[in-house]
């Protein structure tokens, strides 16, 4: 993913230029769970979720700066500065709000 003035670019694993999205013009971090991708965006305090195909399908407003985002199950985790949001995509919305001591503008990295 790379930043330009008014579009997202997605790139393939060989670094070609794969894909264009129009309307993101500021990504924060990206993670994927089956068919739908999730993006954080730095100024919106929400998520955008998109199809695989690259087609939006919604937003989920969080009310918080999203910097990192990764999937878990059923839950996304996101970090904001001074807290780690839990959200569930299904239905509900956010689930848990943790406050950390520190600034939690890092990358969630998770394995499985």
């Amino acid at each position: 993913m790379n930043r330009t003035e008014e579009n997202c670019l997605i790139y393939d694993k060989e670094w070609n230029c794969c894909h264009i999205i129009e309307d993101l013009s500021d990504p924060r971090a990206v993670t994927q769970r089956e068919e739908e991708i999730f993006v954080t965006t730095e100024i919106s305090k929400c998520i955008e979720v998109y199809s695989n195909q690259f087609q939006k399908l919604k937003t989920i407003p969080v009310n918080h700066t999203a910097c990192g985002i990764t999937s878990l199950g059923e839950k996304l985790c996101v970090t904001s500065p001074h807290k780690i949001l839990e959200i569930n995509t299904c239905n509900t919305g956010m689930i848990k709000i943790h406050t950390v001591n520190t600034k939690a503008h890092l990358q969630i990295i998770y394995k499985k």
